[in-house]
């Protein structure tokens, strides 16, 4: 049975590091093929069921956002909520075509949310951003990053380096410009300098211990408790476009519980509290 990228990467993030090694090559091998929609959906919020005759709002966000929806389950005693996890283009076709149920969308591109709201799926005012996703370098290895300086980048030390396609993903976008910077030197590297399709390719890469180091969003590898498995350094902001992360209310039924969901996302006091702890960062620039 073929795995889905949601499948593979809920699968790596739960598991600890010895599982983690027994899974990644077949983590690796699905994620380059990305072709298999991931349409599953997960009742996340479990203090009681829905009334059969109330439809359950649906929410379909990118896996990044994973980490940080199953920890608000742990604060909210929600029901009537449901999330499709997939990526951004599997989850853009999947409305565009009616092809699922989806009320809001929760995405790391402004660029679906826009095309929606084209195509007459949402209305403009129904688009919004809630948080900041940081870009991180990112390392397997424990002791490269160990005290969060960008030291062993800096000083040609790398042996390796994977980064997203700029054109697939805002990501890989915001590496693509930081790998330009003369701040940034890459050119040491020469073959050792690798494109992932997608963030979570990059993820199984480095996991997998393919490639030493790599750029990926800090809630894509930061777990609610503070754990992480292997070490990382933030990327200074100036070098990089910020990456925000968007709400989509589609049009529909459900628009009114849609609202008051988006609305958590921003004015929850224990919303804002995790997502922070989930590796995102408040919109307000960082004083």
């Amino acid at each position: 049975m073929k795995l889905s990228i949601k499948t593979i990467f809920i699968k790596l993030k739960a598991l600890r590091p010895a599982r983690q090694r027994a899974l990644i090559g077949l983590a690796a091998a699905a994620l380059l093929s990305s072709s298999a929609p991931a349409l599953a959906f997960f009742d996340l919020f479990k203090s009681s069921e829905p009334a059969p005759a109330e439809k359950p709002l649906t929410v379909c966000s990118v896996p990044q956002y994973y980490e940080f929806l199953t920890a608000l389950q742990q604060v909210k005693a929600q029901s009537g909520i449901k999330f499709n996890f997939a990526t951004a283009t599997d989850l853009y076709a999947q409305i565009a075509n009616n092809a699922g149920s989806c009320d809001v969308l929760l995405s790391a591109s402004e660029r679906f949310p826009v095309l929606l709201i084209r195509s007459q799926k949402a209305k403009p005012a129904g688009m919004s951003t809630f948080a900041r996703a940081p870009l991180a370098l990112y390392s397997a290895d424990p002791q490269l990053f160990a005290d969060g300086s960008l030291e062993p980048a800096l000083k040609r030390q790398l042996k390796s380096l994977v980064l997203p396609k700029a054109e697939l993903t805002p990501a890989g976008f915001a590496a693509a410009s930081v790998v330009k910077s003369p701040r940034f030197p890459t050119n040491y590297l020469k073959h050792h300098l690798y494109r992932a399709e997608h963030e979570y390719q990059a993820y199984a890469m480095i996991t997998s211990g393919n490639v030493q180091a790599g750029f990926v969003t800090l809630p894509l590898i930061a777990e609610p408790d503070g754990q992480i498995n292997g070490s990382y350094a933030l990327i200074p902001d100036d070098l990089y476009p910020p990456l925000y992360c968007y709400a989509l209310i589609l049009n529909g039924a459900q628009e009114d519980k849609a609202q008051q969901f988006v609305q958590q996302l921003t004015a929850d006091a224990a919303a804002q509290q995790l997502l922070q702890r989930c590796g995102f960062e408040p919109l307000e620039p960082k004083l």
